[in-house]
């Protein structure tokens, strides 16, 4: 109920700037936090994908600052979660070391907005898939996008790759968030399911 505030020796422009903005469309991390919080309530289990502008070439973090660049949160269901893999060993954060689950594949489910090739006026939004894979521990995260399109006959539609870059990041930039205690790595039972199998029962 009450809004999330900052600490004072972390109260910057650029962390106040983040916080009044976290997800780059004008939600604040207050906000954040409670559509997460809902939607780990509703599946047991949904997550955060720190995700970065997309840039043409190499930048520095002065032509970074300059554009007003900088990471942003998205938001992430368990019903958009397609699939992941896992190892168990030691990841590398910094100065920090930590042995647990490594995810090594996330699958995830989105969309991508293009123009109608037939009408300037027209977008077309397609179902898509974004992959990111990291199989060896401490090298650069793999991403793929997937969008499905129709064929040249224009009949039946395909998955298409679209995209494959390696990020600049040596982790898949991905936090997921339980509602309750979960049943192991990436896996909980939404918090109110026996709630529900009462009011089924009754």
């Amino acid at each position: 109920r009450k809004p999330i505030t900052l600490a004072e020796d972390v109260s910057t422009p650029e962390w106040e700037a983040f916080f009044q903005n976290c997800s780059l469309e004008g939600e604040s991390l207050t906000v954040m936090a409670r559509r997460l919080l809902d939607a780990s309530i509703d599946s047991g289990i949904a997550g955060i994908l720190i995700d970065f502008p997309k840039t043409e070439g190499v930048i520095n973090l002065a032509q970074e600052r300059a554009l007003g660049l900088r990471p942003y949160f998205c938001l992430i269901p368990f019903t958009d979660i397609l699939g992941w893999q896992l190892e168990v060993e030691t990841q590398t954060f910094g100065e920090f070391s930590l042995y647990g689950n490594r995810l090594t594949q996330l699958r995830i489910r989105d969309v991508v907005t293009e123009t109608d090739p037939e009408d300037e006026f027209r977008q077309i939004t397609r179902p898509a898939v974004r992959v990111f894979e990291q199989p060896v521990a401490n090298t650069q995260v793999r991403h793929r996008l997937f969008v499905l399109r129709p064929s040249e006959a224009g009949q039946q539609e395909r998955w298409v790759q679209t995209q494959d870059t390696d990020l600049s990041i040596t982790t898949i930039p991905f936090c997921a968030n339980y509602s309750s205690a979960p049943d192991g790595f990436m896996r909980a039972r939404p918090l109110l399911l026996d709630i529900a199998r009462l009011n089924l029962a009754h």
